[in-house]
């Protein structure tokens, strides 16, 4: 089988032990844990393998095994059951909103695993959901989904991609993913392929809402297509989905409509071959006759090829075969030559190419773009793939470090590791490459002032006079910087960012950097319409923030955000803001133990790792910069106190990595709600009465609910 670290849906044998130790009963359960344990470096764990945690906890705690390692596992478990309770009332709430406009949905993969055959939200991690709606609503979806907080994540779906694609990805403001399905998967061909799936759901109540889920026969099909096939995150997922539908329903598959299925959709060799795995490996409870049925099942050598082909990474010459494939699917042509004269229409379609432009000089710009771009990477203007007709927004990389330490940093251990010697460290970043890799972003200030002033202003806009950033000293602080450290993205942020007199100059300061792959500008948006095409050429990302006082007048600019975004292949988020977080406090507190409580259940510095860097300063909360020059008297500190000096001496990444680490709460914390402050509707004030409203004490400000970890 070939088994490798890369992504590959075979586990390698150390991630085979792993899924024995969390599927396995008895004897044969705590001597793979023990195995594994003793192959592999915790620290250096791949994501796919952290995903199985949560379920290798729960069956050694089943098996009553007592080692300190449980107490790590237990921290993803209890992180995968909050962040998986987050995703549920964002499902519901989607659900509500579709059923209230008389819009029918079927819930897909671990949305619909979790509470029906696991049984336990803390089991099987998810980092988005899945849903399914009839071809001829998605377009209508995505309109009323766009106008209720989401975005797509890359561009706006068209009747090209409803022809060509199976699925677009929208975003909401706090980061939560789902994937609007309008096939069930990439492999079901043309709209009408999917009838049978769907003839054959059943209604379940989800949160008081009714939603349709596949048959379990459906389910398991399901899971094994998509599980073969490669993904930057190994894929290993697939086995304890399979194992878990056989062993909850596993009386109720019917085998035989298993079969049918896979000839009607020429899938027979997926599962074929993941069938047969689980049944001589896990040995999962599979019919003899069907295991016959299976071995006697010969693929066509077109088959073999599609199959060999989504098990690896892609290529130059391996997206053009992925595509062919995908035209064969959904144009309903047979016979190669009819294939071969529809193809160029369909790269045509798929790639969204004007028809005042021709398809070869498109191919040909995108095959020197990606010969010429680093292939391990994502180029800086986010295009990395042929087979992608958006806009990447991550190297393989940069996923596994944003999954890992997601998962470590909300946890009960708060970004902790266990090491070697027992003791634990706190760490709130990765390092790679011999640089720090924040969990996400970092960010610079483009200015300090804003034309409107929000309440709850978290980077104290309405208090600050007016300050602008020089693109020489960023290019000269990034670039000095980018010799120790990495991030995915960089936020450029404000204030309000579009009052930079010369916002061009400071975008193309941070590209040249070379501090990050991404580049997102994050705006009000009063300003947007007035944005030069050069600016928005500059961008990977315009997140629009939107708030009851100004959505009357951007609700009616949308249309033409949209337009410009995807003219310049932009990705919009918009996110709209009826509550705001209490941030700030003038007053502050002396209590050290509710300062310290706040910064260890901190989103900010603990999860989202908000970096910010600032006149010659690296800082790891953004807030420590603004809170000084609140206060007054002999309140008033100077807030390079809270950063560290960006310098080119050669322990630089020793002293950022100890500062990134240390677990001692900043200056600036005595004056901070973190994320714990309570929540207060959205409205703007004037900048004379900003302060005097954040003249409170802590205590009166912060939401002891949200303290979740002591």
């Amino acid at each position: 089988m070939n088994p490798n670290k890369n992504g590959y849906f075979w586990p390698t044998p150390e991630q085979e032990l792993l899924l024995k130790a969390a599927l396995l009963k008895g004897e044969d359960a705590i001597a793979a844990w023990r195995g594994w344990a003793a192959a592999v470096d915790f620290d250096s764990l791949d994501a796919g393998s952290q995903r199985l945690l949560p379920l290798l906890y729960r069956n050694l705690a089943e098996h009553d095994v007592r080692h300190q390692a449980l107490n790590v596992y237990k921290g993803f478990y209890r992180i995968t059951w909050y962040r998986n309770r987050l995703l549920y009332h964002r499902i519901t709430s989607v659900l509500s909103l579709l059923g209230s406009k008389g819009i029918s949905a079927v819930l897909l993969k671990g949305a619909a695993l979790a509470p029906l055959y696991y049984k336990d939200w803390a089991l099987r991690p998810m980092d988005d959901f899945d849903l399914l709606v009839q071809t001829g609503d998605a377009l209508k979806t995505v309109d009323l989904l766009c106008l209720s907080g989401w975005s797509p994540a890359f561009s706006i779906p068209d009747e090209s991609d409803l022809a060509t694609r199976h699925a677009c990805t929208l975003i909401d403001a706090s980061g939560v993913e789902f994937d609007l399905h309008w096939r069930v998967m990439a492999e079901s061909g043309r709209n009408d392929a999917d009838d049978d799936l769907r003839k054959n759901t059943r209604v379940i109540d989800f949160g008081g809402v009714s939603v349709q889920v596949l048959s379990h026969t459906d389910q398991l099909f399901h899971v094994l297509v998509h599980g073969a096939r490669w993904n930057a995150v190994a894929p290993l997922r697939w086995v304890p989905d399979s194992i878990m539908i056989l062993r909850e329903a596993g009386l109720k598959i019917d085998w035989h409509r298993l079969l049918n299925e896979a000839r009607s959709r020429c899938l027979v060799i997926s599962l074929k071959k993941t069938v047969t795995y689980l049944h001589e490996v896990f040995a999962a409870s599979v019919p003899e006759d069907i295991i016959y049925s299976l071995g006697r099942m010969r693929p066509s050598p077109a088959e073999r090829m599609e199959f060999w082909m989504n098990g690896r990474p892609r290529g130059l010459v391996r997206d053009m075969v992925y595509l062919w494939f995908k035209h064969a699917r959904t144009s309903g042509v047979t016979g190669f030559m009819r294939l071969m004269f529809g193809f160029p229409s369909f790269l045509g379609r798929f790639w969204r190419v004007p028809d005042d432009k021709g398809l070869a000089g498109f191919l040909i710009r995108r095959l020197v773009k990606r010969i010429s771009s680093d292939p391990g990477k994502v180029s800086g203007s986010g295009r990395a793939s042929l087979s992608d007709g958006y806009s990447a927004r991550a190297s393989a990389k940069g996923m596994l470090l944003r999954f890992r330490n997601k998962l470590l940093s909300a946890s009960g251990l708060t970004a902790r590791q266990v090491r070697t010697d027992g003791k634990e460290s706190w760490r709130s970043f990765s390092i790679a490459d011999g640089r720090i890799v924040p969990p996400y972003s970092c960010e610079i200030n483009a200015v300090d002032h804003c034309n409107i002033a929000c309440i709850d202003c978290n980077h104290a806009s309405p208090g600050a006079g007016k300050a602008i950033a020089s693109p020489s000293a960023v290019f000269k602080d990034l670039s000095l910087l980018s010799r120790h450290y990495k991030a995915y993205a960089l936020k450029v942020v404000g204030g309000e960012p579009l009052l930079h007199p010369d916002l061009l100059s400071l975008l193309r300061a941070v590209r040249e950097s070379n501090i990050c792959e991404y580049i997102s500008l994050v705006t009000n948006g009063t300003l947007l319409r007035q944005m030069a095409d050069e600016i928005w050429a500059e961008l990977d990302e315009v997140e629009l923030s939107i708030y009851p006082a100004t959505r009357p007048m951007l609700e009616s600019y949308l249309p033409y955000f949209q337009k410009s975004a995807a003219r310049h292949r932009v990705k919009l988020v918009i996110s709209p803001y009826e509550e705001f977080r209490i941030t700030f406090s003038t007053i502050g507190t002396a209590d050290a133990g509710l300062t310290g409580r706040i910064y260890r259940n901190c989103r900010l510095a603990n999860l989202w790792g908000c970096q910010s860097v600032h006149q010659g300063y690296f800082f790891k909360c953004p807030k420590c910069i603004y809170i000084p020059r609140m206060l007054d008297g002999p309140r008033r500190y100077d807030y390079r106190e809270d950063g560290l000096k960006i310098t080119d001496s050669p322990d630089f990444l020793h002293k950022l990595a100890e500062y990134l680490s240390s677990q001692e709460p900043l200056s600036a914390c005595r004056y901070c709600l973190g994320s714990s402050g309570k929540n207060r509707p959205h409205r703007q004030v004037k900048a004379s009465e900003w302060a005097d409203i954040h003249a409170r004490p802590v205590k009166e400000l912060v939401d002891y609910d949200k303290l979740m970890w002591d």
